[in-house]
């Protein structure tokens, strides 16, 4: 729908569950015309935007009456996934949604104000405990959805330098993926997340080492390593984690017995 310019009142379909709105290049602004009055978006558990170009802005607030407080939208949201929408900025929350994808869109990982007060009139904006983001270019440190994260999947993010505060806000990740394919280096920050359970590297084939700080990672019980054709040698230190319990190495054509 290229020439699509407004988006119908979506939210007072009272069953809708689940809600994709893609590819309509005319679309830049998702304001409270998406909800059409009150109790919008009652029971919607997933919403997806996808490939939408030109949308510069979602407004994730809105008011009914001439009276009434501001209210956030998608009050049971569970599930986010953003794809393919590089212009697109998020105001003045984030939306309410533990699970959160951002594919190629990069201004959304920093598009609010950091100490964004989270209460908008009686609805609550919800905690992100799951967050995926694929071929990024804003620097970590820069994201705004890291703060109560307990899984974290990072793929094809091009900087991923970090600070103390950030290494804080990841106190309580238990769960980290890492893909990328050009990468010579893991994060030095990773050895410092001491919470985490579960490690996946995936696609690292310049990577010649680990970490050796990943030794003090003693809550690790789960550790995948996958396609890192570089590594020629298992690591002394795997053995100083206590907690280890399964260990997948896959496809190391260069390791020696």
């Amino acid at each position: 729908m290229p020439k699509c310019n407004s988006l119908p009142p979506f939210g007072q379909l009272p069953r809708l569950q689940e809600l994709v709105i893609g590819g309509m290049d005319s679309i830049t602004k998702i304001d409270e015309g998406l909800y059409g009055g009150e109790r919008a978006f009652l029971q919607l558990k997933e919403f997806i935007l996808d490939c939408m170009e030109s949308l510069e802005e979602w407004i994730t607030v809105y008011s009914y009456g001439k009276d009434s407080a501001n209210e956030l939208m998608f009050p049971n949201l569970e599930r986010l996934t953003i794809w393919d929408c590089p212009k697109l900025r998020i105001k003045p929350h984030p939306p309410k949604a533990h699970d959160w994808t951002i594919w190629n869109s990069d201004n959304v990982t920093s598009s609010w104000e950091e100490n964004v007060q989270h209460t908008v009139g009686s609805s609550s904006s919800s905690r992100v405990t799951k967050l995926m983001v694929r071929s990024c270019k804003v620097p970590l440190h820069q994201w705004r959805l890291l703060h109560h994260l307990t899984a974290l999947n990072i793929e094809y993010c091009s900087d991923l330098t970090s600070s103390a505060e950030i290494i804080q806000e990841l106190s309580g990740l238990q769960s980290m993926t890492l893909e990328d394919i050009d990468q010579q280096e893991l994060p030095t920050w990773l050895g410092e997340i001491t919470s985490l359970q579960v490690l996946l590297i995936f696609w690292y084939q310049k990577l010649e080492a680990p970490l050796e700080k990943m030794k003090h990672l003693a809550s690790l019980y789960f550790v995948e390593l996958w396609h890192c054709k570089s590594m020629s040698t298992l690591l002394q230190w795997l053995g100083e984690l206590t907690s280890l319990q399964e260990l997948h190495i896959t496809k190391w054509p260069e390791l020696n017995g």
